[in-house]
């Protein structure tokens, strides 16, 4: 059994047998058709990634502005604030 044995196995296993040449004909829709069956799919998806896209976005700015509100934090203890007093101050 060769590699290619194997995998039409796999194949025809996974997904199904394969047609025959005189099955395809009746299993294909006029251009027509297709077109109006595709070109809506494609028009979905592209309305759904733009969601999608936004959602990304907004995640990587929240885990931004999370870790730059903890590092601030961290260097707050490194550098503690010092209160001067008016009278220091002016000398």
């Amino acid at each position: 059994m060769t590699i290619r044995d194997l995998r039409e196995q796999f194949a025809s296993t996974l997904i199904g047998k394969r047609l025959q040449s005189a099955e395809i004909a009746h299993q294909t829709a006029p251009n027509f058709i297709a077109l109006a069956v595709l070109a809506s799919d494609a028009m979905s998806s592209v309305a759904y990634a733009t969601e999608e896209i936004l959602i990304i976005l907004s995640t990587a700015a929240l885990t931004g502005f999370t870790s730059i509100c903890a590092g601030l934090r961290k260097a707050r203890g490194y550098f503690p604030s010092r209160r001067i007093s008016s009278s220091a101050r002016w000398g």
